[in-house]
Formats: structure tokens, sequence, C-alpha cells
């Protein structure tokens, strides 16, 4: 391992008084020790800038940046301009990692002569229940610049998150991150990734995602919809523009993603309360227009999203509720019918020993 390089980590905080502390012990827990911590206060409005300098008291290698609440992009910059690493590590405050995470990385970057390297993350609930998101087996994956833009669009083993990366600094520029939009990660990753030649994904866990009931991805506005379109725009023209020759197997990844994020923001318009008329037609439109492009059967769709997105296309709304009700809302029959029988099958066996002992 190359010790003398530094490694800057970037922590935005922003109204994580609870979970400040696991991230941070996490951080200056790891193996690798040359870090430089940057723990920028987005104006939080609880007690984390003074858990900030606390901590900054603990620990030479931590600096606290203390800025106007400019919103997560903004706060990413604002590290990014502070940071004076040979590389980047991006952690959410409200996230951890495991103590090998940075040492693991390193080492895979220098061995692989890499530009980027990406782990595997967990998704943690609010119950404790602990969820691996995704297990290629493999214990290291080596991909070049196309096959990361057709991973990036399958997003599976590849998401467009910022954080469980490894960068070298010298491919970010300060203002990565677009101010005041939502799913700023979709709109700089294929960016990013042209900037890359050698790419390597780790089959390890080392980053710890914590599911948050009332973050962006579950707050369901008329903002936060439009910011979603853009950054899918954004995303798809820069693989366009980056992959003009693209393999009919890109091409179909590329379909499938649109046809589903189609359906997803349709349904949403469909069914969110605090949307107005206006808003959900607005929406429609823009949904309408993004799957223009698509052929009537969208590659890898199951029958019934094909039967849904059929049903949208058509402009079907009534017939589209129902299918909805009955196979995509979170408690639809379907889900209630496979509840009922993980709760009969074992009642059902029981009574069958019952009887042949009786």
């Amino acid at each position: 391992m190359e010790q003398e390089k530094l490694i800057s980590v970037i922590v935005p905080v922003y109204n994580v008084e609870a979970f400040l502390e696991p991230c941070v012990r996490s951080i200056i827990g790891q193996t690798y020790r040359r870090l430089e911590i940057i723990l920028v206060d987005d104006g939080s409005p609880d007690n984390c800038p003074q858990l900030c300098e606390q901590w900054a008291q603990k620990d030479e290698r931590i600096r606290v940046l203390h800025k106007e609440n400019g919103g997560l992009s903004d706060a990413r910059n604002a590290g990014l301009k502070a940071a004076t690493g040979d590389f980047v590590l991006f952690v959410d405050s409200d996230d951890w990692i495991a103590p090998e995470m940075a040492e693991k990385m390193l080492d895979a970057m220098v061995e692989y002569k890499a530009d980027m390297v990406l782990c595997q993350y967990t998704e943690v609930f609010p119950n404790g229940k602990m969820l691996r998101k995704y297990d290629g087996k493999r214990a290291v994956r080596v991909y070049g610049r196309q096959e990361m833009f057709k991973l990036l669009l399958e997003d599976l083993e590849v998401t467009n998150h910022v954080w469980r990366r490894l960068y070298k600094r010298k491919l970010l520029p300060e203002n990565l991150f677009p101010v005041g939009k939502n799913f700023e990660d979709m709109y700089v990753m294929a960016e990013l990734t042209e900037k890359c030649e050698t790419f390597v994904s780790l089959n390890d866990v080392y980053y710890y995602y914590r599911a948050n009931p009332d973050g962006i991805m579950k707050t369901k506005t008329s903002k936060n919809l439009n910011d979603y379109l853009d950054a899918l725009e954004k995303s798809h023209a820069d693989i366009c523009r980056f992959c003009p020759e693209m393999p009919k197997a890109m091409q179909d990844s590329m379909r499938r993603m649109r046809g589903l994020t189609a359906t997803y923001l349709w349904e949403d318009a469909l069914v969110v309360p605090t949307l107005t008329s206006q808003e959900r037609k607005q929406i429609r439109e823009r949904v309408d227009k993004w799957a223009d492009m698509l052929p009537e059967e969208v590659p890898g769709f199951n029958a019934r999203q094909r039967t849904y997105y059929r049903l949208f296309q058509e402009n079907d709304l009534r017939a589209a509720w129902i299918w909805y009700e009955l196979w995509f809302n979170q408690n639809n029959w379907w889900c209630h019918l496979k509840k009922a029988v993980k709760r009969a099958v074992p009642l059902l066996a029981r009574n069958a020993a019952e009887d042949t002992f009786s």
C-alpha cells in the first residue's frame, strides 16, 4: 500500500444529531490512518455544529467547515474545495463505513491502476433489519468505461450513489454537484465515469446506508419528481453523448431503465396525494415525453410491467389505477395472498402431522 497517499473523507452534516457519532467513529477508526476528515456543517439547526467541533478536538485529522445552509450539493462542493488529499471518499453523515474500507479500496486502486473503486453496500432500516443490495459472487471485477455505462443503466451492481466509491481527487472538479437540485448523484455520475478508464468493483460490503423514511427519495413532491426527471434526462443524454455507437445490449438496458422510471414516475403522478391537479398534469406530460422514444415492448419487462406500461401509454387511467392497486400498491392483493400462504402452510403442516399421529 502507498502509505504516503492522503485520502480526504468528505462528510456533509445537517440535522443528524442522533447519527453523527457512529458515522464519525467509523471514519476515525479506519485501519488506514492517513486521512483528512472534513466535516461540513451545512448550517445545521440542531447540536451538530458543536458536536463537529468536539470531534475536531479529539482527532487532529478532523477539520470542520461551518457554512450557511445550501443543501447537500453545496456542502459536498465546499468539502471538495477544501480537500487536499490524493483521493476522495464521500460519506453521508447518517451512514457509517467498515473499518477496512479506506485500506481495501486504496489497495485495489493501486493494484489495478484504477481511476475509481467501488464496494457493495448494505441498507439498514429503522427496525434494525439489514439488506445487502447486491452480491456479484466474484471478489473483484475490473471494468472499462463502456461496461460501466451499461452497469449504470442497469442500476444493480453499480448505482449512481457517489458514496461507496474511492476517487482520484484530480478527476473531481470543485463545483461538481448542481446546487439546489436533488438527486445530485445521478446528475454527475455519467460525467465522472467518462473521466475514468479503469474501474474496480469489490464484492465486499464496506458501506452501511441508513434508510431514512423521511429522506428525499421517500418524499414525493413536485420538486423532487421534476428534479428526478431532470437528473434522468441529463444522465441518459450524457451516456448517449459519450457512447454514440452504443451496442444493442446497452441500448436494451437504456430502454428498460427508461421504461421502468417512466412507469414509476407515472405511478407517482397518479397516486401521490400532495400534488395539485396542475402539478400532476405537468409530471404526466414530462413522463409521456420521456417515454416517447420507447418501443411498445420494453426489453426485460415482465408481464405485469408490460400491461401497466401499455395502459398508461394508452392513457387508460381507470384500468391503470385498477392494475396498480392489484399489483403495484405496497399493500396489493398479491402481497396479502403471499402473507396468507406463509401463515397457512405451517398451520396446514402442523394439522397434517397431528392427524398422522392421532
